[in-house]
């Protein structure tokens, strides 16, 4: 017989007892099985016992291999497939330890991971690809050089489907992948470093993950995973211990968890230590090349292990999952090493890293780092030191911690020795200066290994007087000690605190001193990764080579001292020690090339202009009209202008033609001229025009012109023009006799184009002026304003005032020549409230309203409603609840400014009372009450504060007044009450029903025998309501209703 296969059972295991016997004359083997078990399943122990081993081979007698006995938590084949957990040969699954995979390296065996077997899933999500290893699926597997990179599915080896405790889409893990290992007696590490995964392409906090994970099937492991925990991108570390042969939630799953990690934080390094002599597990994970972190959280820093998981063989590996999150988000995860390692027994006479020392103090715990007690026998005094426990001040150390850095020892050449494994180790000093107040009176060196690290520290000159300063470097021990020395050259050296620890790369990736030859100023934002440098006005930025330095041991491409092209922002990536980067935006202006020219002609006196002002303007040609200049200003702004009615001419401005004004890029010029004009000579082309031209690298002559030329319904148009004379890119119609402001804004892109707006009416403040769009020119290189001409064509009734040019608005705008007066206005206009009698009394004179509301109505929380003055604004605003008990003051404040104060009362109506007794009529009714016997309304009244209010009775079909008394005729005896002519004892029923109250449905009297209307033809055999006027207000109405005298029965 060549093999055993016996079919793998389910979960719960029952016994089975399997007795191998052999015989050399048979050609096979013969079983004898004695079989124990039930439906549920069957699970076999061979015999002899093996205890929990996994992982064997069986013999015959006479030592003839008859194949591996791979047993697990379920039966296995002896041959390959290793059914459930492994395409390979179950005898392949067992490695030795240490165990320790490249994965930037083919490893062999499962995906060239060097992994050999994977969790099988009892419960998985969707078919496998293959049945008998359900939990492998190869095709989400990719190794290359930089690792092995693992595509998630949904579902995860936690809980189970159902039973007690439970939770959906479990007991599904694909991919976790593992090998098998002989639990070593003493501690073990298993670890792996990944790169720290994006969780935000799978939506929602679905418990993504990815990390290691050891134990002996889907529901007894232990895992360490950075998990999703929150719906962006957020994550922390997850410990946990699943055991499901407990049934409550709090005993199944045994957990710690960290705060959120920052998102970026280069590799993550994860171990989990095991202890299987205490039975339990701690978790460590390290960012970057950071130092290692234990995993701590409310729940503590270790869990207990199940001594069960301990015993025999196991399984350990690496895995990930998108958990709950929809099957089509997968997390992608990239692994770079994996390993199983026996923890080292270390040294007793080491020193135990981390180790941190509190210099001349006690034991002491610094945010959650423990700093132990001096120990002398480390120091070493070349020459006699001093400890001290005495405080000092000022005394500015961050969080106190005065047991700390109270405690010092100083003096002019010590040290310490420490006893140590050989390795890298990063050494951090603490220092706090607390005699010196100056600079220069306290100065040493620091030794390590032997070497300077530390050259002239003072450390008043660096931090001030009572204030931490930590120095941090690198060493390497290859003698099995930590040699410091701290030697003074003025006074005494100082220490508080020494920490060493595991060698701790950088992950510091900042760009410091970033600069530019001749630049005017720098501001660098480290939080946002940008600089900001300018250069001056004019400077190339196409060519520069900045200089700056970068945190220790960083990188930066492109790097320091290299040639870039600052035309448009450049970026930087500056890599850590680590290997994690950050992008730093540069960006590099040229400061504005700011430029003035501004002739308001206000200076000159009167007389020609090229004579009176020489050195400004220029007449080109001599045979030219003068230009006179007035006293007569164009705008109230103004005192002078220029006359262009003699005919003719070109005037150009020389400061600009000798001094061209450089454009800036992104930066505004502005021209503008005031224009009168009050007619045109009779040439069709007679105009006036202000204009200046833009000189550029291209054979083109880019000019921008302000003309006044004939056009229009009204016969004078102003227009825009970006090319030769008469170009047109704009024009509008404007009245003769008026001044008008022609302004034209320019922007260069500094590229190609310079994109043009103007407009007529500017405004004071550039964010108030509407603009209109003039379109654009086309240059090259870097363009100037060359000329500036002012020219009349043909002889012109015309004048023309300031002619500006500047990059700054307000030197171009300085008043506003259409602008319209501010409105004054500040009265309330209406007031209402909803409850009011009437209209409110509004007094313009005195600055009051007066408002009437009816009786009963709270004035506390009235909501008015009321308009202004056009413009004006309201304290407090309208709809707008108010406590109008006392009078109240709004505020209003006109467009201008201006200020009145308004006093709203509001009064309540007195009450109105009314007592009206319904009788007949020679009853004398109760003292206070009217008298009603029937009357119509209007044939009585109340009187109140001068007013009748009518009452009586109507039709209620149309609601006319109608006499249903005993007067009316044709009536008998009315509709009042107490109407029984006999005694009332005497009276029939029919005569108590009429006769003793009021009806108002008299339609509805029927006669002792039924079927007919008594008062059939009656005034008072009529429908009948009863009506009366009040004052509007809120009232309480009682109506009673009784017999006369002592008689009760008229129901």
């Amino acid at each position: 017989m060549q093999f055993l296969n016996l079919v793998p059972a389910p979960k719960k295991d029952v016994p089975i007892s399997l007795i191998l016997m052999s015989n050399r004359y048979l050609s096979s083997l013969l079983f004898v099985l004695l079989l124990f078990f039930n439906a549920a399943a069957i699970s076999p122990n061979l015999i002899p016992n093996t205890g929990s081993e996994l992982f064997g081979s069986n013999s015959d007698e006479d030592g003839r291999n008859i194949g591996p006995l791979i047993l697990s938590g379920n039966n296995r084949s002896l041959e390959a497939p290793c059914p459930g957990i492994s395409p390979l040969d179950c005898s392949e699954i067992l490695q030795a330890l240490p165990v320790n995979l490249d994965f930037t390296q083919d490893q062999g065996n499962l995906a060239g991971s060097g992994f050999t077997m994977v969790l099988e899933p009892s419960a998985p999500l969707t078919p496998p690809s293959d049945p008998a290893v359900p939990g492998y699926e190869p095709g989400l597997i990719s190794r290359d050089a930089t690792g092995l990179t693992i595509t998630s599915t949904k579902g995860i080896f936690f809980s189970q489907p159902t039973g007690s405790p439970s939770s959906n889409n479990t007991n599904s893990q694909v991919n976790a992948l593992g090998v098998g290992l002989d639990v070593p007696t003493g501690k073990f590490s298993v670890s792996t470093t990944l790169i720290n995964p994006n969780f935000q392409v799978s939506t929602g906090n679905s418990s993504q993950q990815a990390g290691i994970w050891m134990g002996q099937d889907e529901d007894q492991y232990v895992k360490l995973v950075v998990v999703k925990n929150g719906t962006g991108n957020q994550r922390k570390i997850q410990l946990q211990v699943e055991n499901m042969d407990n049934t409550t939630t709090q005993t199944a799953f045994l957990e710690i968890n960290t705060g959120n990690l920052p998102i970026e934080t280069g590799p993550i390094t994860f171990r989990l230590e095991f202890d299987p002599v205490a039975n339990s597990v701690q978790g460590f994970y390290r960012l970057g090349e950071g130092e290692e972190l234990l995993v701590t959280g409310p729940e503590g820093d270790s869990r207990p292990v199940p001594a069960s998981y301990f015993s025999g063989q196991t399984y350990a590996g690496i895995f990930t999952s998108h958990r709950n999150a929809p099957a089509s988000e997968p997390i992608t995860v990239l692994f770079t090493d994996f390993s199983i390692e026996e923890v080292a027994v270390p040294d007793p006479d080491l020193i135990a890293i981390p180790y941190r020392m509190n210099v001349a103090g006690f034991d002491y715990t610094k945010d959650g780092d423990l700093f132990l007690q001096e120990n002398t026998d480390f120091l070493v005094e070349t020459e006699e030191t001093t400890a001290s426990l005495g405080s000092f001040g000022p005394y500015l150390v961050e969080g106190g911690h005065m047991d700390l850095y109270y405690p010092r020892r100083f003096g002019a050449n010590f040290g310490y020795n420490f006893p140590i494994a050989n390795g890298q180790y990063t050494v951090r000093i603490h220092m706090v200066e607390n005699f010196h107040e100056g600079a220069g009176l306290r100065i040493f060196d620091i030794l390590m290994e032997g070497e300077l690290v530390q050259d002239d520290l003072d450390l008043f000159a660096l931090y001030g007087k009572g204030v931490l300063g930590i120095t941090q470097n690198n060493v390497t021990v290859t003698d099995g000690e930590l040699n410091l020395q701290f030697v003074a050259s003025e006074n005494n050296a100082l220490i508080q605190a020494i920490e060493v620890v595991p060698l701790t790369v950088s992950s510091q990736k900042e760009m410091l001193g970033f600069t530019l030859d001749g630049q005017l100023d720098s501001q660098t934002n480290a939080p946002a990764g940008t600089i900001e440098v300018q250069m001056p006005a004019g400077s190339d930025l196409s060519s520069l080579a900045p200089t700056f330095t970068l945190s220790d041991n960083a990188t930066s491409a492109p790097a320091s001292g290299s040639v870039q092209n600052f035309s448009n922002p450049v970026t930087y990536t500056v890599t850590a020690e680590d290997g994690s980067t950050k992008e730093w935006t540069v960006t590099v202006t040229a400061a504005p090339s700011d430029f003035s020219f501004i002739e308001n002609f206000d200076s000159y006196g009167v007389g020609n202009l090229h004579e009176i002002a020489p050195s400004q303007w220029l007449k080109e040609k001599a045979a030219d009209a003068s230009i006179p200049v007035t006293n007569e200003g164009l705008s109230a702004g103004s005192s002078h202008s220029l006359d262009f009615s003699l005919g003719s001419h070109a005037h150009d401005l020389i400061p600009l033609t000798n001094n061209p004004a450089t454009l800036t890029p992104n930066v505004p010029f502005y021209f503008t001229t005031y224009f009168q004009v009050n007619g045109f000579g009779t040439g069709s082309g007679d105009r006036i025009r202000t204009a200046i031209r833009i000189d550029e690298n291209s054979s083109a002559t880019p000019w921008v012109r302000l003309q006044m030329a004939k056009g229009g319904s009204t016969g004078l148009i102003a227009r825009i023009g970006l090319g030769a004379p008469a170009s047109n890119n704009g024009t509008q119609e404007v009245p003769f006799g008026e001044t008008v402001q022609f302004l034209v804004k320019g922007v260069w892109d500094g590229a190609s184009s310079i994109a043009y707006e103007w407009t007529l009416a500017p405004k004071l403040t550039e964010g108030e002026t509407s603009w209109v769009n003039a379109g654009s020119q086309t240059v090259s290189g870097t363009p100037q304003i060359g000329r500036l001409f002012i020219s009349s064509v043909g002889t012109n009734d015309a004048s023309i005032g300031p002619v500006r040019l500047s990059t700054d608005y307000t030197q171009v705008v300085t008043e506003d020549l259409i602008s319209v007066p501010l409105l004054s206005g500040n009265a309330i206009e209406s007031f209402t409230l909803a409850e009011q009698i009437e209209a409110g009394s509004i007094d313009s004179e005195n600055f009051s309203i007066a408002v009437q509301v009816p009786f009963g109505t709270d004035p506390g929380s009235l909501i008015p409603t009321f308009t202004l003055s056009e413009g004006a604004t309201a304290q407090p605003v309208s709809g707008e609840a108010q406590d109008f008990t006392n009078p109240v003051e709004y505020t209003v404040t006109a467009e201008d400014g201006s200020v009145q104060v308004w006093t709203v009362s509001v009064t309540v109506a007195s009450g109105f009372t009314a007592n009206i007794n319904f009788q007949d009529k020679t009853t004398i009714p109760p003292t206070g009450y009217l008298v009603d016997y029937g009357k119509q309304f209007g044939h009585a009244a109340v009187a109140f504060e001068g007013t009748d209010y009518a009452y009586g009775w109507k039709l209620k079909s149309n609601g006319t007044p109608i006499d249903a008394s005993d007067e009316a005729a044709n009536n008998s005896n009315g509709v009042g009450r107490n109407r029984i002519v006999a005694s009332y004892a005497g009276a029939s029923e029919q005569q108590k029903l009429e006769g003793t109250l009021v009806h108002f449905q008299g339609d509805n009297i029927l006669n002792a025998t039924g079927g007919v209307q008594s008062w059939s033809g009656q005034p008072r055999g009529n429908e009948l309501i009863w009506e009366m006027e009040i004052p509007n207000g809120i009232y309480e109405v009682t109506i009673g209703l009784g017999d006369a005298g002592s008689d009760l029965d008229s129901r």
